[in-house]
């Protein structure tokens, strides 16, 4: 058995290295060995593969359903290749499949450059990770997911139930299709007309086929399409898909069903001429446009792929934080280096290594998100999996690939602390009361003069935008939660604007003004969008205070200045004058 420290040093002569490649052609897996050599080759290329096979596997290798597997040789120790169900993919696929990876020429690639060749290598899980329990060198690969995916050179989805014919089909009409809106058939007189529906129906019903596939389900493939949406997507037998100058990626299916998502979302209830079976087939694309995380990978947001999590299928409960960690850059449980985090590994550990390590390494996308169920006391900080993600037309681009590069600029800072025996958050950052961020927001509504008419309107949210947790603190303003991250297709719900005027009246009469504090959490990319957290003091049984969080905010620095001029409000807004340092206990 390898020791802590072995794995420690090995990884650091590693580097961004695979433990083993597969030399395709040989068919066999050859380890690393000093100075980044697999089988006589010094630093070879290699590219990826991204498909699903757990569910599919014959679990007795000699039972009555028995095939053989693919014939994988080893250089130095090996394993059992599982055997995998037929109906899912062949053995003489699955060798097509590595052939293509290692044969084929992407077309940006021969466009950009003239010598380019494909490698020899592929890096593919049953071939390069040993997949018997246990084994701590493969857990530790687990937890290099991101290195080995980004330093591939290509990338290759491989939807293994998905025929080319028909994919192709699907694809086309998918691509072809503009929008909904384009099509004008959000109001009563096209819809009577009803010429546009075929279109809109052709495009829901090709975008349902193609996430039928089984790669779409799976939450392994989740994160490795985080990590690669340039992926290039391949049908059963391997054909890629043109696509204007390249091969139809991973990238350009999630920004389509973004677009139809976003398109079919809080519209479906503007349709009153639908059929009834319009609607069903309508919402359910919504829904599994949302259950397959196509829509959050479409944003590029990190903590919303997280919250699609849930609705992918993993073998093992656990799988539910091995299978995503890598998106932020994490290593849990027994993936880590760290012996401290190996000693946790049920999922409920595991659930609160995530939550500690995320607002350890990365606080303001761990506190980025709202709780769509009411937590229990000194439990607010952790993560958990019930929750919903504000929307990003007001909370600005903070997509981030946690490789290193500083993408949002974080202001706060977060730690643990166990009190009574229990794990308790402190945060510490530049802090004021809700009510000065409220009332210079409002100062900013009424100079700007595009804004300057907020206060009698219903639909224009304005400078600030709060969107709230589902708590108890929230049920007190009589305010629904369900009205601010609505799920389902064709709710009618309040416009943004009476929701925002509604909910700040109810805290300016609620609380006391010394009861709501604002935790600075720094901004997006571009700095538009200053993010913050709001928190309720309170008092626990024990004597001591604490702070519950309320709610996530976001205000909009654009309307802080017009044609050169500033208004009074934008250095307080720009968190450089008049907040006071914090630190306190959160819970």
């Amino acid at each position: 058995m390898v020791s802590d420290k072995e794995l420690v040093e090995e990884e650091q002569r590693l580097g961004v290295w695979p433990r083993r490649l597969l030399h395709v052609e040989t068919l066999t897996s050859h380890e690393w060995e000093d100075g980044n050599v697999y089988g006589g080759y010094i630093s070879p290329r290699y590219n990826a593969i991204t498909y699903t096979w757990g569910r599919r596997r014959i679990e007795d290798p000699k039972g009555p359903d028995s095939v053989s597997a693919l014939p994988i040789k080893f250089k130095g120790p090996g394993w059992r290749i599982p055997s995998i169900k037929p109906s899912h993919f062949t053995v003489d696929e699955f060798r097509n499949i590595l052939k293509v990876a290692t044969t084929h020429i992407p077309k940006d690639k021969l466009l950009s450059q003239t010598n380019w060749q494909p490698p020899e290598f592929v890096w593919v899980d049953i071939a390069c990770i040993d997949q018997s329990e246990s084994n701590p060198r493969s857990d530790a690969e687990i937890g290099r997911q991101a290195i080995i995916f980004r330093h591939a050179d290509v990338v290759y989805t491989w939807l293994t139930t998905t025929r080319h014919q028909n994919f192709a089909k699907n694809l086309k009409i998918l691509f072809e299709f503009k929008s909904f809106d384009h099509l004008g058939i959000w109001n009563d007189t096209a819809m009577a007309e009803t010429q546009h529906l075929p279109e809109a129906r052709r495009a829901s019903s090709a975008l349902t086929n193609i996430l039928s596939d089984l790669w779409f389900s799976s939450l392994w493939t989740l994160q490795e399409a985080y990590l690669r949406p340039d992926a290039i997507i391949l049908s059963r037998k391997g054909e890629t898909y043109p696509l204007f100058f390249a091969d139809a990626m991973l990238m350009d299916l999630f920004h389509k069903g973004t677009r139809i998502g976003d398109d079919l979302h809080g519209k479906l209830s503007r349709l009153p001429l639908l059929s009834r079976a319009d609607g069903k087939e309508f919402s359910n694309t919504l829904s599994l446009v949302k259950k397959t995380g196509i829509s959050a990978l479409g944003t590029g947001i990190a903590m919303a792929v997280y919250s699609s999590a849930i609705d992918r299928t993993a073998t093992r409960a656990v799988d539910q934080i091995y299978a995503i960690q890598q998106i932020f850059g994490l290593r849990l449980g027994k993936t880590s280096l760290d012996a401290r985090l190996r000693v946790g590994t049920s999922l409920d550990q595991l659930n609160e290594q995530f939550s500690v390590e995320m607002l350890r390494c990365h606080p303001l996308h761990g506190a980025l998100f709202v709780r769509s169920t009411p937590t229990e006391i000194g439990k607010g900080w952790m993560i958990g999996r019930n929750i919903a993600i504000p929307s990003r037309h007001r909370f600005g681009n903070v997509a981030a690939d946690f490789d290193g590069k500083a993408t949002v600029r974080e202001a706060a800072g977060f730690s643990n602390e166990s009190v009574h025996g229990e794990l308790w958050a402190r945060f510490k950052g530049d802090t004021c009361s809700y009510l000065a961020l409220d009332q210079a927001c409002t100062r900013v509504d009424m100079w700007f003069p595009l804004t300057g008419i907020l206060p009698a309107t219903t639909f224009e949210v304005g400078t600030l935008y709060i969107c709230p947790d589902n708590s108890v603190e929230l049920q007190k303003t009589g305010v629904s939660w369900d009205d601010y991250i609505g799920t389902s297709a064709g709710e009618k719900r309040p416009a943004e604007g009476e929701l925002q005027r509604r909910l700040r009246e109810k805290l300016r009469e609620i609380f006391a003004p010394d009861q709501l504090t604002v935790l600075s959490l720094g901004s997006d990319r571009t700095a538009q969008y200053q993010l913050g957290l709001l928190m309720v003091r309170c008092k626990h049984a024990r004597g001591f205070t604490y702070y519950r969080r309320f709610a996530v905010l976001s205000w909009d620095m654009s309307y802080t200045e017009h044609n050169g001029r500033r208004c009074t409000d934008r250095e307080f807004l720009s968190v450089k004058s008049g907040w006071s340092m914090l630190s306190e206990r959160f819970g």
